[in-house]
Formats: C-alpha cells, sequence, structure tokens
C-alpha cells in the first residue's frame, strides 16, 4: 500500500511539472493546450519575430497570431510572452517575461534590432534604459521601484546592464533574498602548505651504489609557507569566474630517503632543499550561490617557475657485508619550469556589498620531466583570504 501511494505521488509530481511546462496561448482567457507551433526557417526569420507575432498550424493551415489578439502565449522551448504596448507609441507586442513577480522583468528585440528591458509593477511599464543624459538609467529605475524589500535594496548598485544581471537583481527584490552576484575582484592570501617532492633517483645519475631492484621508500611531508594574491573575473555574470594571479610557496626541509637493494647494500640519500616556488594559476572556479556562506570549488592548471634554486645531495651507502660505508655529496638543479594541476574547494562569506573573506584547502601537483633526482613536487595547503 505504501510503495503504491509513493507511486501516485511521484507520477502526479511529475505530471504537474510536465503540465507546467506545456505550451499555449491564451485568446480572451481561453487557454489553448499544446499547439503546434510552426518552425520558421532560419533564413526566413527575422529575430524580431517571436516579439511581434507567431505561427500555429491547425489542421493543413499555417495561422498567424499577433498581439492585438492573443493576450499571451509559451512556446514549446519554455519562454514566455505576454501583451505589453511599448510605452513610446502603444504599439502592443510579445514581451519575453525574464523574471515574475511582484516586479515583472520583460526583454524585447524590435524591429530596430534593439534589445530593450522593462520593468513592471503593478499597471506601470517603465523601461529600464542603460544611460540617460550620460548617467546610469537602469540602477535608477531598479531603485525607484526596490519598496518591498529594503534589506536588498544595496544590491541594485552591483547590478550590470545585461540579461543574466538584471534576472538576479530583480529575483532578490522579489524573493527578498540577498543573491550573490559575482563581480570583478582582487584578493590576497597566505597560509600553509605540506609539501612532498617526489623522487627519481634511477635517471641520468651515476651512482656509487651496485645497481639493483629498489624495495624500499621512505620520506615525509614538510610543514612550509604559501601566499597568493590574484584576480577574480566573473564570466557573464553566472556563477563561475576565472581565477588567475599569483601563488608561491617556500620549500625549505630535509628528506631522508632510504632503499633496500637485492644485493647487500643499503642505499640513503638525504636531500635539504631550498626553493621558492612561483604559481601563475589558470582556474575556472564556480561559486554556489548561497546567502552568506558560499561553497566554492575550482580546478586548473598552473606554470610554475622556480626563482631559488637549491638541492643539495648526501649519498650514502651502508655495506651490511661488513665493508664499511661509503659517502659522497652533490649539488643539482631542479628542472625550474613546469606545469601544476590545480583541485580546491573552499567556503567565502560576504561581510559587506563588495568585500568578502574566504578560506580555501587545496591540492597542487607540481610536475617537469623526471631528468633529474627530483622533478615534482605535491602539496596539500590550506589559505585564508580576503577580497574586494
Amino acid at each position: 500500500m505504501k510503495k503504491k501511494f509513493l507511486l501516485s505521488t511521484l507520477l502526479c509530481f511529475v505530471s504537474m511539472i510536465a503540465f507546467s511546462q506545456r505550451s499555449y496561448y491564451v485568446i480572451d482567457n481561453v487557454k489553448t493546450l499544446d499547439p503546434k507551433f510552426q518552425l520558421i526557417l532560419k533564413e526566413d526569420r527575422n529575430v524580431y519575430d517571436s516579439f511581434y507575432e507567431f505561427k500555429i498550424r491547425i489542421k493543413d493551415k499555417v495561422r498567424t497570431f499577433t498581439p492585438e489578439r492573443v493576450k499571451e502565449y509559451k512556446h514549446p522551448d519554455g519562454k514566455l510572452y505576454m501583451r505589453e504596448q511599448l510605452p513610446e507609441d502603444g504599439t502592443p507586442v510579445f514581451m519575453e517575461v525574464i523574471e515574475d513577480g511582484y516586479l515583472r522583468l520583460y526583454f524585447i528585440t524590435d524591429k530596430k534590432f534593439q534589445n530593450r528591458f522593462f520593468i513592471k509593477k503593478g499597471a506601470e511599464l517603465v523601461e529600464i534604459t542603460k544611460e540617460e543624459k550620460g548617467r546610469s538609467n537602469f540602477q535608477r529605475v531598479l531603485r525607484k521601484h526596490w519598496d518591498q524589500c529594503k534589506k536588498t535594496k544595496k544590491l541594485v548598485k552591483l547590478a550590470e546592464y545585461n540579461r543574466t544581471s538584471l534576472k538576479r537583481t530583480v529575483k532578490a527584490h522579489n524573493t527578498c533574498k540577498e543573491l550573490y552576484i559575482p563581480h570583478f575582484k582582487i584578493y590576497g592570501s597566505a597560509g600553509v602548505a605540506m609539501i612532498k617532492p617526489a623522487f627519481n633517483f634511477g635517471v641520468e645519475v651515476n651512482s656509487i651504489a651496485v645497481e639493483g631492484v629498489y624495495r624500499n621508500l621512505n620520506y615525509t611531508f614538510e610543514l612550509t609557507y604559501t601566499g597568493a594574491l590574484g584576480l577574480s573575473i566573473p564570466i557573464k555574470q553566472t556563477n563561475f569566474s576565472l581565477e588567475t594571479g599569483a601563488r608561491i610557496q617556500a620549500i625549505k626541509g630535509s628528506y631522508i630517503t632510504i632503499f633496500s637493494l637485492n644485493l647487500p647494500f643499503d642505499r640513503e640519500f638525504k636531500v635539504d632543499l631550498d626553493l621558492i616556488d612561483i604559481n601563475l594559476p589558470i582556474d575556472i572556479q564556480y561559486t554556489v550561490p548561497n546567502l552568506k556562506y558560499r561553497p566554492f570549488f575550482k580546478a586548473g592548471f598552473s606554470p610554475s617557475f622556480l626563482i631559488k634554486n637549491n638541492a643539495e645531495i648526501e649519498e650514502r651507502i651502508v655495506a651490511t657485508g661488513g665493508n664499511g660505508d661509503q659517502t659522497r655529496n652533490a649539488s643539482e638543479e631542479i628542472k625550474n619550469f613546469g606545469i601544476a594541476f590545480n583541485l580546491a574547494m573552499g567556503f567565502q562569506q560576504q561581510i559587506n556589498d563588495t568585500n568578502e573573506v574566504f578560506i580555501t584547502f587545496g591540492y597542487q601537483r607540481r610536475g617537469a620531466p623526471p631528468k633529474s633526482r627530483i622533478y615534482n613536487f605535491t602539496s596539500f595547503y590550506v589559505m585564508m583570504g580576503y577580497g574586494f
């Protein structure tokens, strides 16, 4: 019985969604569902057609409907159009509903191929133009009509004159919730990292050890410091942004690596590193548009350059058969240029209109051709930062 109830509930929910997505048109308050919209070839279609007319196939005939007769219609692509009159001359047109609620946001492409936005409150229809007499007009219009939710009125000055940004801004008024509006920002951050190098002692190295098969590898992470300066560039007012800048980390520590051979020898390396690595990240970040604490995720890559490159290696052979120890020292430069893979996540908190603080947990793998004993690094880091 319980399964049947859940199944019926699911089917009802699905049917409600399907019904809400159905196309229609309304004449004299009579709604006609699922009409056969006539497809028009691209070369025969103008970008403004859907705002002035649409065509329906009825039996073997194609009929053209205009806003003089039709009150509203919903296209199979999901876009909703309502009849309004252009303020300048009273011409009836179909305006696309971008955001609906107490404030309704419209969009239209007119016969002069101009993209225009309108806002409607009650019976008042006002055009939102980008500039008027050299000053911003759309923010002034939004601010004037922002009377139902005072706490989100500050978002108006972050709005931009494009479809996505205006939709977000009007939605913030209608829902009375502070929405995340991406903006260009500069940020700085600092923190700590756990660094571990990758060894490759068997490539182009003349060792005093007798060659054999390595059975054991033992080395640990070292704690170091890291910092970054960066830019965040929103991608067309979406929740995605391009993250770039520079991240620097000091790599300093001693690492001991022990190899056991198939002969009576143990081969031990002690490596002292003193490096400074600069990364130039090129990351794509997705920010979850929550109200206050916003999770984010990002991934990308970084060209990586060593601006300080000191590596001292002590190689020691321990003869287990009583033949004594042999030791030699060497110094070499690690490959200066590498490509790092970046993966990170974290949380942002908005502290005022534009400024924010954030914490980032990240993973980075720096790679270079394995032509020296040490050729790449693995880094786990945590940083706290401030953006404005």
